[in-house]
């Protein structure tokens, strides 16, 4: 899990967007992606609030698949990692 959360803060850090991130997490065999995850890797890794990292999933399904265009969920991600970079 730490190198997981060294990954995940590097790519929030350098830019990245939700949907590469998620990608990265979905193909690491020793990170299990649930929205629960997800969150807790923001909040404990990332340093967001719990606010922050729920409302990154707010366009999501529970599968982590997007519900909306990955245009719309990205411009979302990133008022949200702004303040994290």
């Amino acid at each position: 899990m730490e190198e997981t959360t060294v990954r995940a803060r590097a790519m929030v850090k350098a830019g990245r967007p939700l949907s590469e991130i998620i990608a990265d997490l979905r193909s690491d065999e020793t990170f299990n992606l649930t929205p629960f995850n997800f969150i807790h890797l923001m909040v404990k890794g990332v340093g967001m609030s719990l606010a922050d990292a729920r409302a990154l999933l707010d366009d999501f399904a529970p599968e982590l698949e997007p519900l909306i265009p990955v245009e719309e969920t990205e411009r979302h991600a990133e008022t949200i990692f702004a303040r994290y970079r």
